[in-house]
Formats: C-alpha cells, structure tokens, sequence
C-alpha cells in the first residue's frame, strides 16, 4: 500500500553521509492494517546490508508470527538463508553476508538490544504494566539511547495512551527522541467482527 511504501522511505532515509535521518522512529497503527509488514520489510532490508538485528515482542505467538513472515519473504525473494526455530528465542542467518536476527520475548532476562544494530519493539502496549516490566522498558529504551542505537517501535497506542500507560520518564525519552507517525483508519478486526453479525461495515 502506498502509506507503507511512504513509511518506509522515510524510515529507510540517509543523509549526503550515508547515515540514517532517522535513528528513532515510531509508528501507531489501527489493528491489522498492514504495521506488522513495515517491521519484517526493513528486517530484510538489515539482512541484506549486514546488519544484527533483535526483533522483541511481549507475546511468544507475536514473536513466532513475526519470524514467520520473514521467512516467508525470503523464500519469496529467494534468499537463502539459515533459520532456527525455538519457542520464544528463533533466529535468522543468511547465508552470504553477515546479516542475522534474532527473535525474543521481551522479559527482564533478554530483549535489552544490547550489541544490536537495530532493535525492534514490536506491539508496544501488550504488555502488563507491572513495576517490573516497565523498569525494564525504561531500561531497555534508556541503553539504546545513551549509546545512540537505532530502535523501531510499533504500536496501536496513540502517544496520549503512551503518557497515560508509561511512566513520566519513559514517555519523556519517546517523546523527544522518536520520530512518530500516527496512521488513522478502522480497526479491521473489529470491522470484520461487526460485518459478521450484521453485514458489511461502509
């Protein structure tokens, strides 16, 4: 669709310099209009150039789906490829080239990035918001940030769902350090939910 041909542009954007324009994004989108795809396309595209990658979702069947799918593009594109699968913890290697990404659950004993070119948060807002899993939230975002690492974050909440879930210090830092893109449209599983009861949502 052309939203995510011109997501990713702007995602995928160096300067003169050959650096990222941006190394924070985030994007907020209704439930199953097509963010899961925008993640597993700058996946491949990481792969390609090298990059380590770790993709965290807070869910085990969110993080499976997500290796899945990118799995599923390479065979489609024909890229060969090594893959591990592991309930919570799969990988991906390509064959030439350096290129790898990792798959886990977001918990306070993995998902921090750490030795990552790009980490992926993906679902943000799925979690329970414990003391627990927001201190090491805080500490995840915070160690990408001081060692100025590229993060993605995909989310369904709106940044004022953001300030009333997180905590002050959280939101200050996605706030100030993510480019944000908020993409309004129906919620398609609710609209496919409602068509079967009562017929086509116009």
């Amino acid at each position: 669709q052309q939203w995510q041909q011109l997501l990713l542009y702007d995602i995928l954007a160096e300067n003169e310099d050959g650096l990222w324009v941006h190394t924070k994004f985030g994007y907020s989108v209704p439930r199953r209009n097509g963010k899961n795809e925008i993640a597993a396309m700058r996946e491949l595209y990481g792969l390609q150039r090298g990059e380590n990658i770790l993709h965290t979702a807070h869910r085990t069947t969110t993080s499976h789906a997500a290796w899945e799918r990118l799995c599923s593009l390479l065979d489609k594109a024909k890229i060969e490829y090594r893959s591990i699968r592991a309930s919570g913890r799969e990988s991906i290697r390509l064959k030439s080239g350096e290129g790898r990404i990792e798959f886990r659950t977001r918990s306070s004993k993995g998902g921090l990035g750490e030795g990552f070119d790009l980490l992926i948060i993906d679902d943000l807002g799925t979690e329970t918001a414990t003391a627990v899993t927001l201190s090491h939230f805080f500490t995840c975002l915070n160690e990408r940030l001081l060692r100025q690492k590229s993060v993605i974050i995909s989310t369904n909440l709106s940044l004022e769902d953001c300030r009333n879930r997180y905590q002050d210090r959280i939101f200050s830092r996605i706030a100030s350090n993510f480019e944000f893109c908020k993409l309004t449209g129906p919620d398609i599983r609710m609209c496919k939910k409602v068509s079967a009861v009562s017929g086509p949502v116009r």
